[in-house]
């Protein structure tokens, strides 16, 4: 009996349709299809009936589940993996979250690439057809048929923002899900790809990792940016600590207080004492900016950076 995404094939056993239904359920997050439940030996009548019953609840059209409470983890994926049918993989947006590079937005559709077959989108589920895509492009995630990640970012490409991208690439990169080569190479290969430009200009323009760890590093990555200021490197590992910012022309780091600095405990404010002198012994310069500067004194903090970036620029370069 074939499962979510016609990529495996389930051998269910036991006595009687409700046995089957027992072991769809387990295998696919409480979720079946219709066929699977008639392949299992129950009637269109006894559907019917587990619907007016309750034993059943419909999600998509011809698909079930029997949960009624709180939905597992990969339950919309799932069903709209079932909803689709064919030879079929959670891509896009959809495929990034599974490998978990991107965060799911609540109420976002599923998107579905469909290799051969499958139907088209509805309610709460994208479907994208590809004539590209191939099987090589697809792994299990969760027992689940997903685009690679390399696929993903291409395929995600046109639907985000560019540092939502960027941020993706990072962190597929810093999980070692991918590696450069694999995307630069998925890129180069599928130039008529919708997703080919802006990918292509973030492979060309990246010379280090942009990964940040909170909110507030975010916001003053973005304040650089818009300031139009040099983009610094961020989370690097210099004699023996992580740097929160870092600006290796200036010679010139960051540390980023964000909203959870009030309560550190004295061990890290005496670690992060010990860092600032180690980095001041190698003549790295170390400044310091909280939340309140970040979001409410962005100016002031923007033009004490550029101050301090074109002083120790012209040190460095002495």
């Amino acid at each position: 009996m074939t499962l979510a995404g016609g990529w495996r094939v389930l051998a269910v056993h036991g006595n009687g349709p409700d046995a089957a239904l027992a072991q769809l359920a387990a295998a696919q997050c409480g979720l079946m299809h219709r066929q699977q439940l008639i392949a299992a030996g129950l009637t269109a009548g006894q559907i019917k009936v587990r619907l007016e019953r309750r034993q059943l609840r419909t999600v998509h059209t011809g698909v079930y589940t029997v949960n009624y409470g709180n939905e597992p983890k990969m339950f919309r994926e799932t069903a709209a993996l079932l909803a689709c049918g064919g030879q079929i993989a959670l891509s896009h947006v959809s495929a990034l979250q599974a490998w978990g590079v991107l965060t799911a937005v609540a109420g976002e559709p599923i998107d579905i690439t469909v290799l051969r077959g499958g139907s088209r989108s509805q309610r709460g589920i994208r479907v994208h057809r590809s004539r590209t895509l191939s099987r090589a492009q697809v792994r299990a995630v969760a027992g689940l048929p997903v685009t690679v990640p390399e696929r993903a970012l291409l395929d995600s490409a046109p639907m985000l923002t560019p540092r939502q991208l960027e941020r993706a690439l990072d962190e597929a990169l810093a999980r070692r899900l991918t590696s450069f080569t694999k995307v630069k190479e998925m890129a180069a290969s599928h130039r008529g790809h919708q997703g080919y430009g802006r990918l292509a200009a973030l492979v060309e323009a990246r010379r280090f990792s942009t990964a940040t760890e909170s909110e507030a590093e975010e916001r003053f990555l973005a304040l650089m940016r818009e300031a139009g200021l040099p983009t610094p490197r961020t989370q690097v590992e210099m004699h023996g600590f992580r740097v929160d910012v870092y600006w290796p022309q200036a010679r010139f780091a960051v540390e980023i207080d964000g909203l959870q600095w009030h309560n550190r405990t004295r061990k890290s404010f005496e670690r992060d004492r010990r860092k600032q002198q180690v980095l001041q012994d190698h003549e790295i310069e170390v400044a310091r900016t909280t939340w309140e500067q970040i979001t409410e004194e962005r100016l002031q903090l923007v033009a004490h950076i550029a101050r301090r970036l074109e002083a120790r620029t012209i040190v460095a370069s002495l």
